[in-house]
This record gives C-alpha cells, structure tokens and sequence, in this order.
C-alpha cells in the first residue's frame, strides 16, 4: 500500500537522521490515490506523524466556499452563526 511505503520511508528518514544526531525535520507529504481520494501527512512531532483524509472535491468545495479568518473570536463567532443560519435555511429548517 502507498501509506506503508510513505511510512518507511519516513522511519528510514528518521533512523538516519538519528545516527548522524543532526537536526530532524518533520517530513510532509499529499498522496491522490486512483479514486480522487487524498491523504495529508503531517508530524506533530519528532516522533509522532499523522495522516488526514479527504476528497479532491471536498477540498476544492473548501478552498472556494469557506470564507477568509477574520482573526478574532468574535468575529469568528458572528461568522460561524451566519453560515450555520445559511445551512439552514439551505436545508429549509428556518
């Protein structure tokens, strides 16, 4: 499997790194598999590393229709209410 490969590479990467005691790096990377189906890897730490998974369509549905940070929490409340009425009323539950 492509998720097994990325892992042993990434354990290889890391062994390596470790017997030359030099500074480790978190290693990234994005598979698409045949299916349009998309796996994130990412470290959150030197010795934890994670995958997410999604959808090409789910992160193209992201990208053009989730509105920019404001930055703020209030704002971003204000902002999350707003879309949730919006979903709502999408979904005629007024």
């Amino acid at each position: 499997m492509i998720h097994e490969k990325y892992f042993e590479l990434a354990d290889k990467q890391e062994q390596l790194l470790s017997r030359k005691n030099e500074k480790k790096d978190f290693y990234n990377g994005v598979i698409v598999n045949e299916n349009n189906e998309v796996f994130i890897y990412y470290a959150s730490s030197d010795t934890r590393i994670h995958v997410a998974t999604t959808t090409i369509e789910k992160l193209i549905d992201y990208t053009f229709n989730t509105p920019v940070d404001p930055l703020h929490s209030l704002e971003c409340a204000e902002q999350r209410i707003k879309l949730i009425e919006k979903n709502l009323r999408l979904l005629g539950n007024n």
